[in-house]
């Protein structure tokens, strides 16, 4: 997955990576759900990251939330005002896949 957007880390921006339109992988995990519940499988939302090669601690994105930070710049200052916010989200790369996304063997 190519980087989709760049989101604010503690020592400058990282990359998030591209999961898809939400939207329709939202749709797809309840087809896969229903599929494999109706074949007596497993079909938690864990098992279909597992099935499907992707990171299950940042669901895809390469970065997980871990906390907030003030806006520093008047583009930050910006978007938090347009969210109604005093405060904009902190990431980090995801210490499971180091950011790629993928699930790795230790999955």
């Amino acid at each position: 997955m190519e980087p989709s957007r760049w989101v604010r880390g503690k020592f400058g921006k990282i990359p998030m990576r591209d999961s898809g339109d939400s939207s329709a992988r939202i749709l797809e995990i309840r087809a896969w759900r229903a599929q494999e519940s109706d074949a007596g499988r497993p079909c938690q939302l864990m098992d279909y990251f597992v099935q499907h090669g992707i990171c299950p601690e940042c669901h895809g994105d390469g970065v997980q939330m871990v906390g907030w930070r003030v806006p520093e710049d008047d583009g930050e200052r910006q978007a938090a005002q347009e969210r109604n916010l005093e405060q904009l989200p902190l990431y980090d790369v995801c210490s499971r896949c180091g950011g790629t996304g993928t699930a790795t063997s230790t999955s």
